[in-house]
């Protein structure tokens, strides 16, 4: 359960407010696992122990009761890992059922850095480097530094949105082959959706792959005229099919 709650944190990073069923999943892992406090009956027998008033008469009552606490407290931690499992499978299927709703919150953020990094795409040319911006000018060096920053929140969400599918099994897996569908508003044609994942990837011939661009893959979409969105399970599905139909009058 431990990962999934990293997961959430990740989530919350980029504003995302979990459906209530989500949040009692986790409020009660944080419960069960905070750090154990001194149970009752020890606390007493350690305070009478200090202020004198633990006697002969009642030494052996306190410290079988201060025994018996500790024992059950033990024995509660031992149920930590089997409860912990249980309700990381719960957690798995909330997401699931839950998917939507947090995609379309994680979209907001995406969309906003997506149309910070083609602005800033557009300052800064495919394979320039880091020395030839800064000899341009104040204005490219601000438009490299805003590129790099955009496409790490994105590649930040990104990495969300595909654990969604490959941890937590949000969708059918349609995209994995062709990942780049998680990001795109449409594809024409499955030329254009085969040639976008190569981009994505990294991996076409004839187009500048330069590792010094801080834009990265997203650079390369953008450069490419294509318009990113985060897509749910749904979205994903329908880009994929209409990129794939056949266009009405060619044989």
């Amino acid at each position: 359960m431990q990962q999934h709650a990293e997961f959430a944190g990740r989530l919350a990073v980029h504003g995302v407010d979990l459906p209530d069923p989500l949040k009692d999943a986790l409020a009660t892992w944080e419960s069960i696992t905070k750090p154990a406090s001194v149970v009752g009956p020890v606390a007493d027998l350690l305070d009478a122990a200090l202020d004198g008033s633990l006697t002969a008469d009642t030494v052996t009552e306190r410290v079988e009761a201060a025994a018996l606490a500790l024992t059950a407290q033990a024995n509660a931690q031992n149920l930590v890992p089997q409860v912990g499992a249980r309700l990381g499978q719960r957690f798995a299927a909330l997401i699931q059922q839950h998917g939507d709703t947090i995609v379309e919150q994680l979209a907001e953020p995406f969309g906003r850095a997506g149309t910070v990094l083609i602005d800033a795409a557009a300052v800064v040319p495919a394979g320039v480097t880091a020395d030839e911006v800064i000899r341009w000018g104040a204005a490219s060096a601000e438009a490299w530094n805003v590129l790099g920053n955009a496409a790490a929140v994105l590649d930040q969400i990104a990495a969300l949105r595909v654990e969604m599918q490959t941890v937590y099994g949000y969708g059918h897996g349609e995209a994995e082959p062709l990942r780049v569908a998680y990001f795109l508003a449409t594809a024409h044609g499955p030329d254009m959706l085969t040639r976008a994942n190569q981009l994505f990837a990294g991996q076409i011939a004839g187009v500048t792959q330069n590792d010094d661009d801080p834009g990265g893959r997203w650079a390369r979409l953008a450069r490419a005229n294509l318009t990113l969105r985060l897509n749910k399970a749904r979205e994903v599905s329908e880009l994929i099919s209409r990129a794939h139909r056949p266009i009405a009058g060619v044989a």
